[in-house]
């Protein structure tokens, strides 16, 4: 599978859309003739993006709401058709899930650094992105790399699936247009909680089947790291 050829098709203005992939070799030279897909954001800006679109190129630089930002995130994780982007590969299959979830916490970090007053959040929120922007582009390396590859188990893209779709359920986007400071933090806070908890739950898995050295140290930094965070923001949360 060429996976520089998997794109998303996701808008603010439309919670499913498309996804345009070459899943064979046989198929390249259709997709040949398609440009890669266009991710819209609002206000209107445009950007190409797949799963290794690199993680600066999708950091929203005009938005005017935090609601906007969770939106965002949203969509990143939410396209209908994510399962074209899955093989059997274990490893493949973690990426594939966990590159576009750590986007998102990266870009409502990003919103709530803009809004929240609470220099604590910041803190935390500017940790979140720099461990994840890392973490991201290591994740791309090794999906570029082919070295996940050969480590099949058809069940495991079920189980990293049903944590999203969990972790999606239990969210509550903040829909306001007001950029109420406290409510913004407090969303933010509640919200990244159930985020964090879902990376911790999909790392455990790859770490039960997984074999690539580099992916579960990524792993194991994931635990350590959000485990910790998560403590840090239900004290905040204890001031909200």
């Amino acid at each position: 599978m060429d996976f520089k050829n998997l794109n998303i098709m996701v808008g603010i203005a439309a919670l499913f859309s498309t996804v345009s992939l070459t899943p064979y070799a046989s198929q390249v030279e259709e997709h040949k003739q398609h440009s890669e897909t266009i991710l819209h954001e609002k206000p209107v800006t445009t950007i190409t993006y797949n799963v290794l679109t690199p993680v600066n190129n999708i950091i929203p630089k005009n938005f005017k709401y935090f609601s906007e930002y969770e939106h965002f995130a949203h969509m990143i994780m939410s396209s209908p058709n994510l399962d074209k982007f899955l093989t059997d590969d274990i490893g493949n299959n973690f990426v594939v899930f966990m590159i576009p979830h750590h986007e998102a916490a990266l870009i409502s970090s990003l919103g709530v650094i803009n809004y929240t007053q609470d220099p604590s959040v910041k803190l935390l929120a500017e940790q979140i992105i720099k461990a994840q922007k890392k973490e991201i582009i290591d994740m791309q390396t090794l999906l570029k790399s082919g070295d996940l590859r050969g480590n099949n188990n058809p069940e495991f893209k079920t189980t990293m699936k049903k944590i999203m779709d969990q972790m999606m359920t239990n969210m509550s986007m903040y829909q306001s247009k007001s950029n109420n400071p406290k409510a913004v933090t407090n969303s933010y806070l509640k919200n990244m909680i159930i985020h964090h908890r879902a990376a911790i739950e999909m790392a455990q898995a790859y770490i039960k089947f997984g074999k690539n050295a580099e992916l579960l140290k990524i792993c194991n930094d994931i635990i350590s790291s959000q485990e910790k965070e998560i403590g840090e923001m239900n004290k905040i949360l204890k001031n909200y």
